[in-house]
């Protein structure tokens, strides 16, 4: 499609009085059309889903809860989601765009969760909740966040910390403000 809209271009462009065809300019912003407006909607879809879980995040960042520095965050915009992992607290938060409008959010201390896998560059965090048992997140950093993941836990970090009733608090507040829908979990 790309060769015919190339093509299409080159004709129009032509001074060559063969190339001058009618209804060629039309077909041209047609076959055009076709290639950049999936492209455009694609584009848009990331963005937004971009958006929406940067202000989510933000909105969950407390000094006292979960302060994360940017080592240890990652944002994976294509598949809309982000883990962060604060190493002073002991706190995690996971955050996954699963569907139309709704949004799973899961605040974490080191005793909410089993264990850790990787596996290339996919880190998998076993969690203690039938509803959501496992996180998974694909990044380059896998590897150190899973290191990461086993240091806070073998300092038993964040066992009393109130980082999830914090994080429930401000769920009913996310779902008015960006009007997306958040199942909450035990």
């Amino acid at each position: 499609l790309l060769v015919i809209g190339a093509i299409l271009l080159y004709a129009l462009n032509s001074p060559r009085p063969e190339a001058k065809i009618d209804g060629l300019s039309f077909f041209t912003i047609l076959v055009w059309s076709v290639v950049l407006i999936p492209v455009a909607v694609f584009a848009y879809r990331i963005m937004a889903r971009r958006r929406l879980i940067r202000s989510i995040t933000s909105a969950l960042r407390h000094q006292e809860f979960f302060a994360p520095d940017s080592s240890h965050e990652v944002y994976h915009d294509g598949e809309g989601k982000y883990l962060g992992i604060d190493i002073n607290n002991g706190t995690v938060l996971y955050v996954h765009k699963i569907g139309n409008g709704a949004v799973d959010v899961l605040a974490m201390n080191m005793s909410d969760w089993l264990r850790s896998d990787v596996d290339g560059e996919k880190l998998s965090i076993f969690t203690k909740l039938p509803e959501l048992p496992r996180i998974e997140i694909v990044t380059p950093w896998a590897q150190r966040f899973h290191d990461t993941l086993g240091a806070l836990a073998a300092r038993q970090r964040g066992i009393s910390n109130p980082f999830s009733t914090h994080v429930f608090r401000q769920l009913e507040q996310l779902e008015r403000e960006l009007a997306i829908q958040i199942p909450r979990f035990a």
